[in-house]
């Protein structure tokens, strides 16, 4: 069953006055001249303060826009304080307030500020109102939570007038007597208005929470807050002064009446009482039943004790009786319940109140400051009396005209001054000096570069690579041609002990091949690359002094720049001339700047400040000499100026003069022909520093690369040794089977072979057989095979490369080019010596035995006209 938590304490009476002639003591302070606006603002603020006065009671049609009349009403109260002397009290008249509880007293002060802090006395109490009516509708309407709004409100118009007060009763030379205002604005009773009413709008939420189910946790944290504020609030009224104020005199306190304070004490109890009951159900949820005992007698103590503080309030009302001992009951019957089930079923340890662990607040609420609304703009800006605007508008619009003169004249002057200089090619054409003492960009950019690569001794270490990698490549090519010579002499042996077998039958023979194809261009490529080492080597030789100039710093380069006279361009005297002189206009130009910017300085200081206004005033007839007076700075500052243009002519002619001098000495430095020889220099050592190391550089990445190809020739040309040796094995032992297995030969013809002259004349056998027969060979690891025409034993032809050399530089070695030459030559094929035989032989394609003439190593056949090789050739 839903019930209301907390019980209202009773709603803040308004404080009364009385009216005041507002607007006749502003229209007097502002003189018979006042402007239209000042007169209307002044009417305003009257007539808003005449509807104020009326309201001295509340109700549900006036409260919420009472409370924001007052708020409006206090921002333009506190606008009109900044523009008036006195805080008010130049206007004459004073602001009487009675004691809100206690109306036969009251406080009378010609102070706006005591306005104010009753105004907005008044604002919190109208809010306070509009709050208890919300609450009193519960969750329909969203009652709680408007009454929580206006709450805090009403405790941020407490607060607000608080500070007003504080600062008017503290310190050493308090403005107001502390004595002097009534207790009902009194620094302790502010301050416990504003807790209450924090205090009742933490109670609203805590409410709305209860409505919407939120967790027992939670609640019990809100309800925890609002305790804490209900006693800060009792522990202020408490206090002696409060309480005595509270329980003596008339308004809506009878005499010794404590019900107040009572109705504080129990609420705070009863917050206390539900705190410790919501943390009981949350200790059921989480099965800690010792503890739930333990909160719910706590919880029924202080409903015990809210039900007897009840009974000191004498106007409770009989639902709030109803409530608190309703409340009572079922405490009792709830600890009762819990108890007997802790003791019977679950039979947990039931700890002291003292164990309980403190419950944490949390506050959701907070003192808002007064709304001003959307019109927060200060409707007295710029009031002024006639008399003194119209004055100062028409000193503001002299001002500005001479201004604009001086300001004319200035930028006219200044863009002459520019165009001179413009024409003269200054300060642009003084750089040259700088650029005298410098090498060219250009040339500074070559001769870094050529620091980066090194110097002759890089060049010569590049080189030395070259030659390393060069000795390298000609040991390789070295073992090559032997490993190639070894084995075209044992493929001679072998064809010469079996001259029926053809070599063309090893698998060996098409890789063989291959390689050596490749090896002879790898060796055309190192040639080339030996040539054009060579050539860097002539180049670095004869080129050594030019790179050697260039290895100096730029600094140390550019010192040695030659100079015509030996008196570089800087130190000429019409260059420090010319910096002087543009100098001294420079600071012409920005003094002549600082006196218009200090001339619109002193008008805006006149201007936007009120002094002038008020001087005005003052001076009455005499306003004329004072306007004067304030005209002379702006007459001193075109004077000044003046002045400060004379001198600037005079500067520019001289510019003029020594700029003459300075032409012709840079065209006598930039014709200097031992400068331009030197730069020329220069230019060619660096240029040739970078070429050479960028053809050492590609040639040292060609010799490696090269050398990687030569390495993996080698590697591959000592695998066809091996496998050559196992293929005439392999061949020999297959012809061995192949005999044995065979018939014996016929017998031989009777006629013996003719001789080699007699084979050529037989045509009709040499056009029977063809002239190239084409045996199929097997490819080695391969499934496919190719036709192949292929003479029994023939020199290869020379190795061709993959594609045109490059021209890359290698550097010396120690080999000579001569030995390098014979290194990568192709290595001749040397016959062995084979014992001589009958010189007739069977050619390996047609079968047919011919003569052989002396002294032949390789003949074709006259039959089907394939070479073969002689044995034993």
């Amino acid at each position: 069953k839903k019930m209301s938590t907390t019980i209202i304490v009773g709603s803040v009476p308004l404080k009364q006055t009385r009216s005041v002639d507002l607007r006749g003591a502003i229209q007097a302070a502002l003189g018979r001249q006042a402007s239209a606006a000042a007169v209307e603002s002044a009417k305003t603020l009257h007539k808003q303060r005449e509807q104020l006065c009326s309201v001295n009671k509340l109700s549900d049609l006036t409260a919420e826009d009472a409370a924001r009349e007052f708020v409006k009403y206090e921002c333009q109260l506190s606008a009109l304080q900044r523009r008036t002397d006195g805080r008010g009290s130049s206007l004459g008249q004073r602001f009487l307030w009675k004691d809100a509880w206690k109306g036969k007293a009251a406080v009378e002060k010609a102070d706006f500020e005591w306005e104010r802090a009753a105004v907005l006395f008044n604002a919190a109490a109208a809010h306070d109102f509009v709050a208890a009516q919300a609450h009193a509708r519960g969750t329909s309407g969203g009652g709680l939570k408007t009454a929580a709004h206006h709450w805090q409100l009403a405790a941020g118009c407490f607060s607000a007038s608080h500070e007003i007060v504080k600062a008017n009763v503290w310190g050493l030379n308090p403005r107001w007597d502390p004595e002097s205002i009534s207790t009902d604005m009194s620094l302790g009773l502010l301050a416990a208005l504003r807790q209450l009413m924090l205090a009742q709008a933490q109670s609203a939420v805590l409410e709305k929470a209860i409505s919407e189910k939120v967790s027992a946790g939670v609640t019990c944290k809100l309800a925890a807050q609002a305790a804490a504020l209900y006693g800060e609030v009792r522990r202020a009224v408490e206090e002696p002064t409060v309480s005595a104020y509270l329980t003596t005199g008339g308004g809506m306190f009878s005499n010794t009446d404590k019900s107040e304070i009572a109705r504080v004490r129990c609420n705070e109890e009863l917050l206390l009482s539900a705190m410790e009951e919501m943390a009981a159900n949350e200790c059921a949820t989480n099965h800690d039943y010792g503890g739930q005992v333990a909160r719910l007698s706590c919880s029924l103590a202080h409903a015990e004790r809210a039900a007897r503080e009840a009974k000191e309030i004498e106007d409770v009302s009989a639902v709030e009786k109803r409530a608190v001992a309703s409340r009572l009951t079922r405490l009792k019957h709830t600890a009762s319940e819990a108890s007997k089930e802790n003791d019977t079923i679950y039979q947990d340890e039931v700890p002291p109140a003292s164990a309980l662990p403190l419950i944490e607040a949390k506050m959701l609420v907070r003192a808002m400051p007064p709304e001003a609304g959307a019109d927060g703009e200060d409707p007295f800006k710029g009031l002024v009396p006639a008399a003194v605007s119209s004055a100062q508008h028409k000193h503001a619009a002299d001002v500005e005209a001479r201004l604009y003169a001086l300001h004319t004249r200035a930028s006219k002057d200044a863009t002459e001054a520019q165009e001179v200089l413009a024409r003269l090619q200054l300060p642009e054409s003084l750089d040259a000096c700088e650029a005298d003492k410098m090498l060219p960009q250009w040339l500074v950019r070559s001769i870094e570069e050529a620091h980066n690569v090194g110097g002759v001794a890089s060049l010569h270490e590049k080189l030395e690579q070259c030659s390393q990698l060069e000795a390298e490549a000609c040991e390789i090519c070295e073992f090559a041609n032997d490993v190639l010579a070894t084995i075209d002499e044992k493929d001679a042996h072998f064809v010469s002990d079996h001259p029926h077998l053809q070599l063309s039958e090893m698998r060996s023979s098409e890789r063989m091949s291959s390689c050596r194809v490749e090896l002879q261009e790898l060796r055309k490529h190192f040639q080339q690359a030996v040539d054009v080492t060579q050539e860097l080597r002539e180049r670095l030789d004869k080129k050594s002094a030019e790179i050697l100039a260039v290895e100096p710093t730029v600094e140390e380069l550019q010192a040695r720049l030659p100079n015509k006279d030996g008196t570089p361009l800087e130190a000429e005297p019409c260059v420090p001339a010319l910096y002087e002189l543009l100098n001294s206009v420079a600071e012409v130009r920005n003094e002549a700047e600082a006196i218009i910017n200090a001339a619109r300085a002193r008008k805006d200081e006149q201007l936007e400040s009120h002094v002038l206004g008020e001087r005005l005033l003052e001076a009455g007839e005499g306003a004329r000499q004072l306007l004067a007076e304030q005209m002379r700075p702006f007459e001193e500052a075109e004077r000044e100026y003046a002045q400060k243009q004379m001198r600037r002519k005079a500067l520019l002619e001289e510019v003029e003069v020594q700029q003459r001098l300075f032409a012709a000495a840079e065209k006598d430095a930039a014709s200097y022909s031992e400068r331009q020889a030197f730069l020329r220099a220069l230019k060619q050592g660096a240029d040739e520093a970078i070429s050479l190391h960028k053809g050492t550089v590609e040639g040292v990445g060609f010799y490696t690369k090269i050398l990687a190809n030569l390495r993996q020739k080698a590697q591959q040309v000592t695998a066809i040794q091996e496998e050559r040796q196992n293929d005439r094995a392999s061949l020999a032992r297959a012809d061995e089977l192949r005999r044995e297995r065979s018939p014996p030969p016929p017998p031989p013809q009777s006629m013996p072979p003719p001789s080699f002259a007699a084979a050529q004349a037989m045509p009709a056998v040499a056009q029977a057989m063809p002239a190239v027969a084409q045996v199929r060979h097997p490819q080695p690891h391969g499934t496919a095979q190719r036709p192949m025409v292929q003479s029994h034993y023939a020199p290869q032809p020379a190795y061709p490369g993959h594609g045109p050399p490059r021209s890359t530089p290698v550097a010396s070695s120690s080999y000579t080019h001569q030995q390098v030459a014979q290194a990568v030559a192709q290595p001749m094929l040397q016959p062995a010596s084979v014992p001589s035989r009958t010189p007739v032989i069977m050619c390996y394609q047609c079968k047919n035995q011919f003569g052989v003439p002396p002294n032949s190593s390789i003949i074709a056949c006259p039959f089907c006209k394939a070479h073969n090789r002689v044995p034993g050739s």
